[in-house]
């Protein structure tokens, strides 16, 4: 995104970025004798869809700090501590990072613990607004609500989009 502003300006505002997002943020100035180096990047973190709804509705202007990056569950633990006692179903689904590499019979291995595994993954939290801009097919909507649905066929033909 390219944004031109008229230079008496001594503040912006930036509409329509996406929420809980980074975006990379540098600034030059032009005139007759041409453009400056740009500044170093500045990094923003725009609030999630949660935290700017609290902010709205406090009716406060500015936050007293930084927005609020939630602790990385330990999402092993969790299925294990919800009695997903097969190591491989907590070594490929209860593990962001490898769940990529699930294959179909490790789905049918794991079914029963399928709930217990996607509510650990999703952290209990609605994850649909992620999912949406990922463009995870609508069957599949139900995974990314934090409260997941027991899996059946109808998921495993888009398996590898989770």
């Amino acid at each position: 995104m390219y944004l031109q502003v008229n230079g008496t300006l001594r503040d912006y505002v930036i509409d329509d970025l996406k929420p809980f997002s980074l975006y990379n943020v540098t600034i030059t100035s032009e005139n007759s004798l041409g453009r400056s180096l740009p500044t170093y990047v500045l990094k923003v973190l725009t609030l999630s869809d949660t935290e700017a709804k609290e902010k709205l509705k406090a009716g406060a202007d500015q936050l007293s700090g930084p927005p609020t990056v939630p602790d990385i569950p330990d999402t092993k633990q969790c299925c294990r501590d919800n009695n997903v006692t097969h190591a491989s179903c907590v070594n490929n689904f209860c593990d962001p990072l490898a769940i990529q590499t699930v294959s179909v019979p490790d789905v049918i291995i794991c079914a029963p613990w399928g709930k217990q595994m996607f509510s650990c993954v999703s952290d209990n939290k609605d994850h649909s607004e992620c999912c949406k801009r990922r463009n995870v097919p609508d069957v599949c909507m139900d995974i990314c609500s934090g409260k997941p649905p027991v899996l059946d066929y109808r998921h495993f033909r888009y398996d590898n989009q989770l």
